[in-house]
């Protein structure tokens, strides 16, 4: 018999199935996606690109979630993107759209891999830190990654100590089983048969 998937109901049930998985039993790469074709990630002057529909403009930035496309999960270039969440109006009125279509003439592509990619520990790390005040990065950077972040990260956060995704969950699991033990009621020196 076929094990059917019931899909979680509610914010509460989605977290309790998102939490009991690793990142080995989560699907990050659609398989619809053929290997041989590539990805438009950003533009050459943002880091992420405009998208123009009905009623805005929203931006698009696909540099967060790499591993959807076969790539290892690194920390992305930062880009205010707000200003680029535009409404349109009534008479559909596109502001900057020369300058949209120009950088859409200049956009960087990468290729669509056809492996399970994991992530650096540098992205472990700075997504643990606090992003309240996220400083963009440096304006010109070529590539995909913000390496004076990852450097950043590297030097201050990781040192020699190297914890992966596995390990964490790991960790985690323990803390929860250690938790759950203080909350019963000791059994020790009880007994089972009374005399």
């Amino acid at each position: 018999m076929t094990k059917r998937f019931v899909s979680p109901v509610g914010t509460d049930d989605w977290y309790e199935f998102l939490v009991s998985r690793t990142s080995a039993q989560i699907p990050w790469k659609y398989s619809l996606l053929p290997s041989a074709k590539k990805a438009y990630i950003r533009c050459r002057r943002l880091y992420y690109i405009e998208l123009i529909g009905l009623k805005d403009l929203q931006p698009y930035a696909i540099l967060r979630v790499l591993r959807q496309f076969g790539q290892k999960k690194i920390i992305p270039l930062q880009a205010n993107m707000r200003v680029s969440e535009v409404q349109i109006g009534p008479n559909f009125i596109i502001p900057r759209a020369r300058q949209i279509l120009d950088e859409w003439n200049d956009i960087d592509k990468m290729d669509i891999g056809d492996s399970q990619a994991g992530s650096t520990p540098e992205y472990h790390a700075w997504l643990r830190e606090d992003h309240g005040n996220i400083d963009p990065s440096p304006e010109g950077e070529q590539d995909f990654e913000d390496i004076g972040t990852t450097i950043w990260i590297k030097k201050n956060r990781i040192r020699d100590t190297i914890v992966t995704p596995e390990m964490w969950h790991q960790m985690q699991n323990i803390m929860q089983y250690l938790e759950d033990a203080r909350a019963r009621p000791s059994s020790v020196g009880a007994s089972s048969s009374s005399v």
